[in-house]
C-alpha cells in the first residue's frame, strides 16, 4: 500500500510533508500532509484508493526538549480542545487534528 500511494503522490508531483499510517481493523488509514490536498485527494483516487475529502490541520516547530509535549497538549486540553491525531512530520513538526482548530491554534501559540 505506501509503495503505492508514494508513487501516485509522486507521479502527480506532489510532495510528501509529512504522513502518518496505521492498522485500524484491517485496513490501512493515512494522513499525508501535504500542500496541494485537493491533488493529491484526486491522485489517489485515481489510483483506486478510497479517499475522504482534505482536512486541515494545526503544524507546529515541535521543542526539541523534555516536556515540551506534555506542556503543548496541557494547554489544548485547558482550552477543551480535543486531539484527534498527532504525528511529528519533517523538519521536526508537530502535526495535530484538532476538534476546534481555531481554539486550538490559538492556545498552541
Amino acid at each position: 500500500m505506501l509503495a503505492a500511494l508514494g508513487e501516485a503522490i509522486g507521479a502527480a508531483g506532489i510532495n510528501l510533508d509529512g504522513f502518518g499510517c496505521m492498522d485500524m481493523e484491517g485496513r490501512g488509514v493515512c494522513h499525508l500532509l501535504v500542500e496541494d490536498g485537493e491533488g493529491a485527494r484526486k491522485a489517489l483516487a485515481d489510483a483506486g484508493f478510497q479517499v475522504s475529502e482534505p482536512r486541515e490541520v494545526l503544524v507546529v516547530q515541535a521543542a526539541d526538549r523534555p516536556g515540551a509535549l506534555g506542556a503543548l497538549a496541557r494547554r489544548l486540553t485547558n482550552a477543551g480542545v480535543n486531539l484527534e491525531f498527532a504525528y511529528v512530520s519533517a523538519g521536526s513538526r508537530l502535526v495535530l487534528g484538532l476538534d476546534d482548530l481555531a481554539r486550538g491554534r490559538r492556545s498552541a501559540l
